[in-house]
């Protein structure tokens, strides 16, 4: 079990009510046996006293009220704040629609305990959507009597002992960090370089933060369950990036092309040797072939081990 003084979680807020009430009363169900900080950047006053009253019934959360959320630098900036507010060694980043599993924080923890040449871990990630057709038709994307699965089973890690040979493994699809549990000290670092930074890509930002972890230290990814996101849920500011810009993959192989009608730039490929950009086989390289992710409707190289998606949609 994990202790109050071990762990801290992390909840950025902007707005999607329902979904923090979702998630406040699992953690109080589950429960979560850690710390509980919520950074909120929303509109909605009303998550105030939700929080308080959850608290109430013994749950171990504090909450911070900050600006709205009116662009990516109060954003960065809110999160460099409150991870300036953690007194635990350990920390790890939530969504509202993302549900951890007690025993695989409690084991992600000790695993840093255990060994401190490691600087995150986490574990494996089962992905859930509703497929409830009266709630769909009712708009409910919360709740539902049919739920349907599907988890991922991934044990890449990045254990090599230079930071240049993690990066490339990084590169290549290692396996993802951001929602692990990290050591306070160094991911309030690297939250404050990218609030100096300020990217306006927050699947770049993601990226970066990887990377920064990946140049720190060793990482692990567990063989347990670890995390349950839901797939396609409204509202998450990740879905609103993507549909008005992109995803990653797209900003970075990619340059504005001609202006549309409707006033937005449709994108051009470029010149790019990244992996996804798919570079000239030569003789002695790596083989690779191309797969579909029927969702995205994008082909990446099978050497990178995921796909766009990050095996998050139904097909892959």
């Amino acid at each position: 079990m994990i202790a109050g003084d071990h762990l801290t979680i992390l909840l950025p807020l902007k707005d999607r009510v329902p979904f923090t009430h979702r998630w406040l009363s699992y953690a109080a169900s589950a429960p979560l046996r850690s710390r509980i900080l919520i950074a909120d950047g929303g509109a909605d006053s009303t998550v105030a006293g939700m929080v308080a009253e959850k608290k109430s019934q013994g749950l171990e959360v504090e909450y911070c009220r900050y600006p709205f959320d009116s662009s990516y630098a109060d954003y960065y900036a809110k999160i460099a704040d409150a991870l300036s507010r953690v007194t635990t060694p350990f920390v790890v980043m939530a969504d509202n629609d993302d549900l951890f599993i007690p025993d695989g924080l409690t084991r992600a923890v000790e695993f840093l305990l255990a060994h401190p040449e490691y600087v995150a871990c986490g574990g494996q990630c089962a992905v859930f959507w509703l497929a409830d057709p009266g709630a769909a038709a009712a708009g409910d994307t919360i709740y539902g009597d049919r739920v349907e699965w599907k988890c991922s089973s991934q044990f890449s890690t990045d254990v090599a002992d230079t930071a240049k040979q993690r990066l490339l493994e990084r590169c290549l699809g290692a396996n993802d960090v951001f929602y692990a549990v990290h050591r306070t000290d160094l991911l309030r670092g690297h939250f404050e370089a990218l609030r100096d930074c300020n990217p306006r890509d927050l699947f770049l930002m993601e990226q970066l933060v990887m990377f920064l972890t990946a140049i720190a230290g060793k990482t692990r990814q567990l063989d347990t369950l670890y995390i349950a996101r839901q797939q396609d849920s409204p509202g998450s500011s990740g879905g609103s990036h993507q549909e008005q810009f992109g995803d990653g993959t797209t900003a970075c192989c990619c340059r504005p092309g001609r202006k549309t009608s409707r006033g937005s730039w449709t994108a051009r490929p470029a010149r790019c040797h990244a992996p996804t950009a798919f570079p000239p086989k030569r003789r002695g390289a790596l083989s690779w072939s191309r797969t579909r992710c029927r969702s995205r409707r994008r082909s990446w190289p099978t050497w990178s081990r995921s796909p766009p998606c990050r095996g998050r949609c139904r097909s892959c």
